[in-house]
């Protein structure tokens, strides 16, 4: 990499340098390149420090003018930066403390499951949870710092005090106007068994008709009643909890799906594992929400395929496991599945019913049990649902 040239005139007219000139003048050439790159580097590093300043200067403005608390930790979990709206809320002095997150901050302000949560925030993997403090709801959103390898943390608290309530109104809405409507139904769908033997009886086939697709609609619409009053049941939460034995789900899921499963020629297969145990929480809620699970499998799985229903002892907790040979999840879509009235609108799934609220129960139902539900899938590939709830000796149910 050529700098430069040095370049040696002599006055002396027809005179050579001697090779003791040469030498010298290379030491010099060797030196002044050393020079020359060091001063480059340097401005090369003052221009960078520079940007960085700037780029720090900008990022603190706009962090210090954001009304959402935000807050950074280092990998040893102590407090490297927290703008001015999270000093205020949690009442932090400046300079920052040098505790760590989870002696600085009240109890309440981390996640349920902190365990947990750090062992997915070190394979860096975001997470996102909900707090309360005061009479204000917050979504905590963690993310990982750094690329290569974990260097801290970053959380970001969203004010969603406004939405819950919102969502709060609505569900009552909804929950009032099921009420509502529930006995309307039941004596519509009274009435239409009436019409049915008197048309049944003149044998008329284009009224039979009309009267089948009456009662499809009216059962759908019964569906669709049921499943908001089950989620308004099941969002109370669980008043007792008892000892729920993972054999006795598993029984209840054959006990109901395995006719249908047979109609549909889908295999439906268990895998019980060795000394699973026992889960506190709500026998029959739980039982519905795995129900729900596998009936839906058995709906997207076309004829002559498998489901599978596994459970194991994992992590301190009970391991559930629903493994199909259907269609699979477009990506797109697997983080709206557990949403309500989510029905997913990808092709080869127009002739599937249900009301949209099924996995929304799920989730409630295994929020309930302080548990975890998530999935996998590929389109063409099958699904697999996993749920995971905390085993009725772990220390998570012991405090």
């Amino acid at each position: 990499n050529v700098l430069g040239v040095l370049m040696v005139i002599t006055g002396r007219h027809n005179k050579l340098l001697s090779m003791e000139d040469v030498h010298l003048m290379e030491m010099l050439a060797a030196q002044a390149a050393v020079a020359i790159s060091h001063g480059q580097l340097f401005d090369r590093l003052r221009r960078l420090t520079n940007e960085l300043e700037i780029a720090h200067s900008q990022l603190n403005t706009v962090l210090s003018s954001t009304d959402n608390p935000v807050l950074a930790v280092n990998r040893q979990f102590k407090l490297i930066f927290a703008n001015l709206a999270a000093r205020q809320l949690f009442q932090l002095d400046d300079p920052l403390p040098t505790k760590t997150i989870p002696k600085l901050l009240p109890l309440h302000a981390l996640p349920r499951n902190y365990k947990q949560v750090l062992r997915k925030l070190r394979e860096q993997k975001g997470y996102s949870y909900e707090i309360t403090l005061g009479d204000t709801v917050y979504l905590c959103h963690v993310a990982t710092l750094g690329t290569n390898r974990v260097e801290g943390w970053v959380a970001v608290l969203n004010d969603v005090t406004q939405l819950k309530e919102l969502d709060r109104i609505k569900s009552e809405m909804v929950r009032m106007t099921s009420h509502d409507l529930k006995n309307p139904l039941q004596a519509a769908m009274a009435n239409l068994e009436l019409l049915q033997e008197d048309v049944e009886s003149h044998g008329n086939e284009e009224m039979m008709y009309s009267v089948r697709s009456i009662e499809k609609q009216l059962e759908r619409m019964n569906r669709i009643i049921r499943g908001i009053l089950d989620l308004e049941r099941v969002g109370e939460g669980i008043k007792s909890f008892e000892s729920c034995d993972p054999r006795l789900s598993i029984r209840a899921v054959l006990d109901e799906l395995q006719h249908f499963a047979t109609e549909r020629n889908i295999n439906l297969d268990v895998v019980i594992g060795d000394d699973v145990a026992n889960f506190l929480g709500d026998q029959e809620q739980f039982d519905r929400a795995l129900i729900n699970i596998v009936e839906n499998a058995i709906k997207f799985t076309p004829d002559n395929g498998q489901v599978k229903v596994c459970t194991q002892n994992h992590e301190q907790g009970v391991l559930f496991k629903v493994i199909d040979t259907g269609i699979g999840i477009p990506a797109e879509l697997q983080s709206q599945i557990f949403a309500r009235f989510f029905r997913g609108r990808q092709q080869g799934v127009e002739h599937v019913s249900g009301s949209g609220l099924g996995l929304s129960l799920v989730k409630t139902i295994i929020d309930n049990h302080k548990g975890r539900v998530w999935l996998e899938s590929e389109v063409g590939k099958g699904t697999t649902f996993y749920v995971w709830v905390p085993a009725a000796t772990s220390k998570s149910n012991s405090k």
